[in-house]
């Protein structure tokens, strides 16, 4: 995802996570602007940011992001999905499964945003 680095550039807001999450949201969809597309990308800011500028462990941040995101984007289009799909991640992350028994358990493989933050939240918790 090209707003990957928003998350670098902002320590200044690190206190407040779920303003770099709506910036990162808000710069994805200058070319994604559908909720499929920019939610997810909140996400990844949100971890790219707390992995950064935090001592968080990863399952922790995942967790945060999830409920931030899901804060930020509120009454969105497709938000209850990601927040299912993300947190079935989470739970198929720490079992013993191959990436294609994750894809058929999760139902992914017909691409999509959330599809592919999921499958990278996946190999990150691995």
């Amino acid at each position: 995802m090209r707003v990957a680095p928003v998350g670098l550039y902002l320590p200044k807001h690190r206190k407040n996570i779920a303003k770099v999450g709506q910036i990162g949201a808000e710069v994805a969809a200058i070319t994604h602007g559908q909720p499929v597309g920019y939610i997810p990308a909140a996400a990844l800011i949100h971890i790219i940011s707390r992995c950064t500028f935090s001592d968080m462990k990863l399952d922790e941040i995942v967790i945060e992001a999830i409920e931030t995101v899901a804060a930020i984007s509120k009454g969105k289009r497709y938000i209850d999905e990601f927040r299912s799909i993300m947190n079935k991640e989470v739970c198929l992350a720490h079992q013993d499964l191959n990436d294609l028994d994750v894809i058929w358990e999760t139902g992914l493989g017909c691409g999509g945003n959330i599809g592919d933050c999921c499958l990278l939240l996946l190999k990150v918790l691995k």
